[in-house]
């Protein structure tokens, strides 16, 4: 089976004041759990994203991913993670003053085990489309699925 690819939302550079940048994690299945333990530097924890979430409601629509994040960020004082928190809002119904901290993972779910799974382009573009650096991540991630798809062939 082919590696799957999940997206990792850094966390902003506290002294620039700017949003951390986007990156791809590769991972095998089976292997998830640690790749995103290394990334986020700990223990994880799940927040799940929908298509959209009031604040105080149940969610309205499908599921699109599942975001990871350290789950003793705050305690470790890790720093703000803005594009999550803009990500949260819209899509797991957290209040505007709920900050997730550290590097956050975007990855998908198989819906009949529960497995943790890569992402595919439609889920990159239901989260990411309205960011002015949509069209370079989009092209990064197909450049890199069909790199994977080859390595596996």
């Amino acid at each position: 089976m082919p590696k799957q690819i999940g997206i990792v939302v850094h966390h902003d550079d506290v002294e620039s004041h700017r949003h951390g940048d986007i990156t791809l994690l590769t991972f095998s299945p089976g292997q998830s759990l640690a790749a995103m333990q290394h990334v986020v530097g700990g223990l994880v924890e799940c927040v799940s994203l929908y298509d959209s979430w009031v604040y105080g409601q149940q969610p309205s629509s499908d599921f699109i991913a599942d975001a990871w994040c350290n789950e003793e960020g705050l305690l470790h004082r890790l720093p703000p993670n803005g594009r999550a928190r803009e990500i949260f809002e819209l899509h797991a119904g957290w209040a505007p003053f709920q900050i997730p901290v550290g590097n956050v993972i975007i990855a998908g779910m198989d819906p009949e085990s529960g497995d943790t799974s890569g992402v595919d382009v439609h889920t990159l573009d239901r989260l990411f489309s309205r960011y002015s650096f949509h069209e370079s991540l989009r092209t990064l991630f197909i450049e890199t699925e069909q790199r994977l798809a080859k390595e596996a062939a």
